[in-house]
Formats: structure tokens, sequence, C-alpha cells
């Protein structure tokens, strides 16, 4: 979503849970969303709202970013003919939608770019390969400015949509417009190799999502992995005379990275874990054209194997202790309160660490989980882990010799749901006002799966 230009989440019709039954309960239906306190991991919560707010903050500085004004048209744009496909551009530019009502009264030409008031400004204007349909008035203002330079790529219109509209007149203006062979083109393609325009943002054979926002004293960068698989790309990036930074939100950090600049591009090597993104932020001053910092490296120590103690909390249909001689799904195990289980399990074990080495950091990876988890380790709370890679600093709360280790793992509610649709089912354990599951539903796979591992990297 935020890969999109989304900026600021609102919590919108998620019902009030007025009493401390079980959850999910109260509901809209198919209606609103479920986010409330009934949610099974509503306590581990934190970290990713704190996500969403550092993210949305970052997103709302400067301005938004684009090479190109994207003209949807005058047409219903929301019809068949438009599909739900966005708009086929290049790979490394980004673009604005505009209607007509502001290509007519707030769009301008300044300095080669078509600028609005607020401070957006456009290389081109591409017109979409479907729009055949233009008005005289929006074509008036597309002459005057082309006549001021704009660039305009895709189809000459064919016809006004209004009977008001002069035909004579109309045809005129477009033969003169589309006559302009320097700067009216056929396809954004043939628009940008003329123009010579960079691209914004290129990577080395990886598909990236970003957006741009351009900073009183520097550019900002978010860029998004959306694939599931990890990826590590050369990216290179339209600017350059400032040190790139890697500004993540999920735990606050800001890291210096490699770069080379030449050429008024920076390229970084970027390492980013499956649906990762971070921020790359250009603000500080530097005439260093090459830098270089040794990437983090994770350096596996021991196996965290043998058998975890799983204690489940009661009135939720699972024994309050089961002990796991393996990690598997919960909804392998053989007793059914346990395979239908839904909400936080907590799996308890001690380790012995030796051989702590001052200069590095501990880090605990939990391997796959099913579907977020917080680590305590000697009853300290070292983190919530609720993205891969699902790994936990544990520096601060280890010592030499024997380590508890607690670490509690929430599922969600559609298990218990399908549980208590099961024609043996004894109660129902589960509480909600709309139950869209049946027994045949597929289960989801739940709980702390592994391999456990404990790494170090350097501090």
């Amino acid at each position: 979503m935020m890969a999109n230009g989304v900026n600021r989440f609102v919590i919108h019709t998620s019902a009030h849970q007025p009493d401390d039954s079980s959850g999910p309960g109260i509901g809209l239906g198919a209606v609103g969303q479920w986010f409330t306190r009934k949610e099974t991991w509503a306590e581990m919560a934190r970290p990713w709202m704190e996500y969403l707010a550092r993210s949305s903050y970052l997103l709302q500085q400067g301005r938004f970013v684009a090479d190109i004004a994207w003209f949807y048209g005058e047409d219903d744009n929301i019809t068949a003919l438009y599909d739900d496909q966005p708009p086929s551009i290049p790979g490394g530019y980004a673009f604005d939608f505009v209607n007509a009502d502001v290509i007519r009264t707030l769009l301008r030409m300044k300095d080669e770019y078509l600028v609005s008031p607020s401070g957006a400004k456009y290389r081109l204007l591409a017109i979409d390969p479907n729009v055949r349909r233009i008005t005289l008035p929006t074509l008036r203002r597309l002459d005057a400015l082309s006549k001021a330079g704009l660039i305009i790529a895709g189809p000459k219109p064919s016809h006004s949509p209004s009977l008001a509209d002069d035909i004579s007149e109309f045809s005129s203006l477009a033969d003169a417009v589309w006559s302009r062979t320097d700067r009216t083109y056929l396809t954004v393609e043939a628009a940008i190799s003329a123009l010579q325009l960079e691209p914004d943002v290129e990577t080395e054979g990886e598909s990236l999502s970003f957006v741009h926002r351009k900073l009183p004293n520097g550019d900002l960068y978010y860029i998004a992995n959306l694939s599931n698989k990890d990826i590590d790309s050369l990216v290179s990036f339209r600017t350059s005379g400032k040190a790139p930074e890697i500004w993540r939100a999920d735990d606050a950090t800001v890291t210096p990275i490699s770069y080379n600049a030449v050429g008024g591009r920076t390229a970084i090597p970027l390492t980013l874990s499956a649906n990762d993104a971070v921020f790359v932020v250009f603000q500080k001053p530097s005439s260093t054209t090459t830098f270089h910092t040794p990437p983090t490296s994770f350096t596996p120590l021991q196996s965290v194997t043998g058998p975890w103690k799983v204690s489940f909390p009661p009135d939720r249909g699972a024994p309050s202790t089961v002990t796991f001689d393996q990690l598997h799904s919960w909804t392998e195990n053989e007793s059914s309160g346990v395979r239908y289980f839904s909400g936080a399990a907590r799996y308890s074990k001690t380790i012995a660490i030796t051989d702590i080495e001052s200069e590095k950091r501990l880090l605990l990876d939990l391997g796959k989980v099913a579907n977020i988890a917080e680590v305590s380790v000697n009853g300290h709370s070292a983190g919530v882990a609720w993205k891969a890679p699902y790994r936990v600093d544990i520096t601060d709360f280890v010592h030499e010799g024997s380590n508890q280790i607690d670490i509690s793992v929430a599922n969600l509610w559609p298990n218990r749901l399908i549980g208590d649709r099961q024609p043996d089912a004894e109660r129902q354990y589960a509480q909600a006002a709309y139950n869209p599951f049946n027994k045949d539903s597929p289960l989801q796979q739940s709980g702390l799966l592994g391999p456990v591992r404990l790494l170090t990297a350097p501090r």
C-alpha cells in the first residue's frame, strides 16, 4: 500500500467490543475490518503500529516526485475501458494521475516542466492510450501548454464527447498539436527517449517499487521488495552530492551504506528480505564519490534443538501444557485442542550459551513463525518479531551459562472458528457475530516452526 503512495492509515469501521468474552467478538459481517482488542495478537501489535506510524511520517515529508502526469481522459474512468490495470510506463519512473479540470485550471509550464500550485513538477504529460475523446476546452489548454513547451505522449484524439463542441475547431487544434513532432510522441517510451530522461530509480535486473519524496535538504526514497524472495541488487538513484543512509522504520535505526556516485547518479548495494522495505535518505552533503562500509553479516553460533514446553491459556480448548519434541505446526498436532487453537501460546526452554564475545551482537533467529512472536530472555522482553526474518537481538539480556528463553507465539482466529464448526465439537470456544468458515475449511499453519538458531553479528 505504501508503495502505491498511501501515507496515512485510518482504523475505519472496526466494531467496539463492550465485554470481555472470547473473540473475535462483535463484527460487521463482510463490512469493515477486524481490528480490536480481541485480536489474538493484540498484545503484540505495538511494533507493527509503530512501523506504520514511522513510515507514514516519513512519507508525508517533502513533496512527491513524478516524471509523468498521466491524463486518464474525460470518459468514465471506472468502466471496463480502463480495466483495473495501472498505467503502463517503463520501470524506474513514477506518475501522478491528472484529470481534465487540473489540466485546464491548475497546470502551467515553467522551465520546461509542467508544474502545479502545490509544487508538483512533471517532465511530460501522458494521455492514456485508451483515450479517444477529449472535450474542446481541454484540447485548447493542451494546445496552449504545447506551445509553451509541454511534451505530450499519446495518440491524437479523434473527436469530442460533447455535442456542443465545434467539430471544425476540434479537428484543426488536434492536427496542430500533434503536428509538433518535437513535442508530441505516440508512446511514453518514445517521449522519454527523446528527452533523454534517465530513470529516477534503476535496479540491476530486480523489480523494486519506490516512492520518491523531495525534501527541503535532500531526497527520500521508499524502496519496497514486493516479491516473496530475498533481493540483492545494485540500485542507482538520480541524485548525487549527498551521502545515502538506510532508515529502517521497523526498528528506527539509521545506518550509512556503501555508495558510488558518478554522472549525477548514486548507486548503492541493497539487500532486502522478501516483502521488506527501507528508506534511502540523501541529506548529508558529501564530496566523496566512493564510500565503502562492510555489509552486516550473520554467523550461525548454535542451533536451538530439543524439546520445548508449550503452555496454552485456559478456556481456549487446548491442554494447559504440552511438550513438543520437535517444532511443528499446531495443525499437525494429535490433540484437537491444539490443532484448532487460536490465540497466543508460550514456548519455554533453557539453553546454555558460552564464549559470548563482547564485540559481537547475539540474535535469536526463530526461522518460520505463524504468525507473530514475542521473545523474552531471562524474564526480559527482547522484542516482537512480526515479519520475516523473524529475528530478535538478545545481546543485552543473555549471560554466560544457562538462559531462560520464552517465546509467545500468536496465530489468527480461523482455526478456532473452524474447530467450533466440527460435528463433534463439545462447545463453542470462540464468540463471533460472524463466522465465514465451515467444518471443511483448510486450517492455517500456526505456531513456532523454526528452525531456531543463535546468530552473531558485528556491533
